[in-house]
């Protein structure tokens, strides 16, 4: 029998995110670098990083909590479109391109962020070769994970796409130790509901 933690973990992982790679073996001069220019901050629940339209000023890396990002309808409803995790930057792609946000982004809860300053950012897309490929893979990757969810969310009925986006934010709870997000027992009944494979 498969494990039904290794079964949600395959499931689900087509449409994570996994940014966190941009750090991943950087030499410890650029990452001590990024950790003291990024001063990491406590922020409360419902602070709002950025907001849609606005341009980006530098990249926000999450240290440890939650942060979603939402687009507002023009009813002012929001659209939670993604969660963000521990170690995951947030806002790269939009300083890379130089546009505005598409999103806005928020704390779900109170958590641990560092605000690394685009000149930084830019400067070792620049000069780090291991940098500047790490932010490749993450920027493919992030294309990746973009078209699965369109897909995925466009072809299934209404059902899976529930069971799915409940698996999506039980395992992002999971991955970060933290509590909460869709209980153990609840994503088990999920997992033998669904015929996602």
């Amino acid at each position: 029998m498969v494990d039904p933690r290794f079964r949600i973990a395959q499931i689900t992982k087509p449409y994570l995110f996994k940014n966190d790679v941009v750090l991943a073996q950087l030499p410890a001069k650029e990452l001590n670098m990024l950790r003291e220019k990024a001063k990491p901050r406590n922020g409360k629940r419902g602070e709002v990083l950025f907001r849609q339209g606005e341009f980006p000023k530098g990249v926000f890396w999450l240290i440890n909590g939650k942060v979603k990002i939402y687009q507002e309808t023009t009813a002012g409803e929001h659209q939670t479109l993604y969660i963000y995790s521990d170690g995951e930057l947030i806002a790269y792609r939009q300083l890379i391109a130089q546009e505005a946000h598409p999103v806005s982004a928020a704390l779900l809860e109170n958590s641990t962020i560092g605000f690394i300053p685009g000149k930084l950012f830019l400067s070792l897309l620049e000069t780090s070769p291991l940098f500047a490929r790490n932010v490749r893979v993450a920027l493919a990757r992030d294309f990746t994970v973009w078209m699965n969810r369109m897909t995925v969310f466009a072809q299934y009925p209404v059902r899976r796409r529930l069971i799915l986006a409940l698996l999506i934010l039980h395992e992002q709870y999971y991955r970060s130790g933290s509590p909460g997000g869709v209980s153990r027992l609840l994503a088990l009944n999920l997992l033998s509901m669904s015929v996602l494979h």
